[in-house]
């Protein structure tokens, strides 16, 4: 059941084929599910960057805000990390903590703010590494 995800489409003023989780309505690049997840309004184009990375010589860390309501049972969050843009070998669950977490992700809990979730992402003797978020809603 989809609930939670099909209350934030009807309340966030979405509905048809617009209200889908892959649907773009806005045509920023960001489909419902992960405005969703991120909080953000699916009806107003997005220009900043979905998450902020940080690279050291060993790990890149990808941060991303988490709204609270995005946390049901209906959605499956996942950092999908590779050395290209092709292939997407590494994947870290965001669970609704840590502890329910794969290694390598940590969430701090803000309160009623958005959750702070970053993912560690080892880069394997210093090579370049890509991430992205995925969002599945499931029906």
């Amino acid at each position: 059941d989809s609930a939670g995800y099909r209350s934030w489409a009807a309340g966030s003023g979405i509905a048809g084929a617009d209200s889908a989780a892959d649907a773009d309505p806005d045509g920023d690049g960001l489909k419902n599910a992960v405005e969703y997840v991120l909080g953000s309004n699916p009806l107003v184009p997005d220009t900043t960057p979905v998450g902020v990375t940080a690279v050291d010589d060993t790990h890149l860390v990808y941060r991303f805000p988490r709204a609270d309501a995005s946390e049901s049972p209906d959605v499956f969050v996942t950092v999908e990390a590779g050395s290209g843009l092709t292939a997407w070998p590494g994947s870290f669950r965001i669970g609704a903590d840590t502890a329910l977490s794969s290694p390598g992700v940590s969430i701090a809990e803000n309160g009623d703010a958005p959750d702070t979730v970053s993912v560690s992402v080892p880069r394997d003797g210093g090579s370049a590494k890509f991430v992205r978020l995925k969002v599945v809603v499931t029906p």
